[in-house]
């Protein structure tokens, strides 16, 4: 009994930190400006427009060398470059490599591109701002988590010789749950990255991962490259944990209270910080918790978003709440869902996934893939029994990291899923 309460705690928690992109304004409500997050204290990220206007996008602007304890033998490279929002409007956007020492003399070391689990408003919740924050200087301390999850598994990655990008995919304005601006942050990443001599990466081969929301942002990037950035290198695609529907996720969630409606919430904000004339979020909050935005709320990390939201929902948290009704908002959450996204990617793709996550249906993830399969794209796909949505994400590890393996050998790329093939692993049978 304990057990199955706590698959359906975790399934809930993963549903609303899933649910991504459903706002409550009421038909006619009045637009509020957004809640921003607070600047980081390292003002070497920002530029003045005047900088980057006139660029093409995933021009280099500027870069810093920096060596970090929790890194041992690698050198982080942390890059300011030109890349466009979800509009199409030129910003500036940062990323940091993780690279071998010796990879400046050796020539296109392969690089893999890791999208971090964000999932937080604030911008020192981002892995280029995390990783080098000094503790004192954290406006939000849970920041250390990122530090944390980013440092384990990728000294693991660093050991098999690659380099590692960190794309800041959720912008200046961390702006959670907006897809299509994450894509376009992550492949500008690596354009700046193999536009610039000095790297020694012009030719290196490329391959796209994440998990749950860096998941979205991989296959964001996977649909528009090859329009987008068609030059560099790209050998293959990693998608765990895919949140393909956030629509769907959202009207299913509905307005029942939820113990991770706090991730809901950020989304709901991250998404009207890039999209602040069709949505209407922070306007619609009831005053106690519009005033805890305005406080630490607006740079909160995952966990503060938890706590601050627990158990709550969108009547209790926002003022003439429908969300069956918020069309605009609605459509929102569907530009930014993969599902919808006619477009498919032209470099391999491999999945993994839970059968039974209630959160991120499989077989959501299965109908996007049997579309890539048809439209000539080569696709991988494992799946495990009685997997919830967090622990799938750790068991799947080994998975991604040998398919990413192959990729850089350049072994012909597997296509199981399209040939029919299922690759399942069942828990064992008492």
């Amino acid at each position: 009994m304990f057990r199955s309460r706590l698959r359906k705690a975790v399934a809930g928690l993963c549903a609303a930190a899933m649910a991504t992109g459903l706002v409550v304004t009421a038909p006619g409500a009045a637009q509020a400006k957004p809640i921003y997050p607070s600047k980081s204290p390292d003002s070497w990220y920002y530029v003045k427009p005047s900088a980057y206007k006139n660029k093409r996008h995933g021009t280099l602007l500027k870069h810093r060398t920096l060596v970090l304890p929790h890194f041992p033998g690698a050198v982080m490279e942390q890059m300011v470059f030109v890349s466009t929002n979800s509009h199409g409007k030129k910003i500036s956007a940062t990323a940091s490599l993780l690279r071998q020492a010796h990879s400046y003399a050796v020539p296109n070391t392969p690089v893999l591109v890791y999208n971090h689990f964000i999932n937080s408003l604030g911008v020192d919740c981002q892995p280029s701002y995390a990783l080098t924050t000094p503790i004192d200087k954290f406006k939000n301390i849970e920041g250390l988590q990122t530090v944390a999850e980013i440092t384990i598994g990728l000294n693991l990655a660093l050991k098999k010789g690659w380099n590692i990008l960190l794309p800041d995919f959720e912008g200046m304005n961390a702006a959670y749950g907006a897809n299509v601006l994450a894509g376009h942050i992550s492949l500008d990443a690596v354009n700046a990255l193999t536009s610039t001599k000095k790297f020694n990466l012009q030719r290196a081969p490329i391959v796209l991962a994440g998990y749950s929301g860096g998941a979205m942002a991989t296959l964001f990037a996977a649909v528009q490259q090859p329009k987008y950035s068609p030059r560099p290198n790209y050998k293959g695609a990693i998608a765990g944990g895919s949140p393909v529907d956030m629509e769907w996720m959202g009207v299913a969630l509905g307005n029942r209270p939820n113990p991770g409606f706090g991730i809901v919430v950020g989304s709901l904000i991250g998404l009207e910080r890039e999209y602040p004339k069709r949505m209407n979020i922070f306007g619609r909050m009831k005053p106690n918790y519009k005033n805890l935005m305005r406080g630490a709320g607006k740079d909160a990390c995952v966990a503060s978003l938890l706590g601050y939201f627990a158990n709550q929902s969108f009547p209790s948290v926002f003022n003439g709440v429908d969300i069956n009704k918020a069309w605009a908002e609605r459509k929102v959450a569907a530009e930014n869902s993969i599902i919808n996204d006619m477009r498919a990617p032209k470099m391999p793709m491999f999945f993994y996934h839970g059968n039974q996550d209630i959160a991120v249906p499989v077989s959501k993830v299965k109908r996007l893939a049997k579309r890539y399969c048809k439209a000539g794209t080569k696709v991988s796909m494992t799946t495990m029994d009685l997997s919830e949505h967090l622990l799938v994400g750790f068991l799947g590890l080994p998975w991604a990291a040998a398919y990413a393996d192959s990729r850089f050998l350049n072994l012909p790329a597997p296509n199981d899923f399209c040939e029919g093939r299922s690759i399942n692993y069942g828990l064992p049978q008492n």
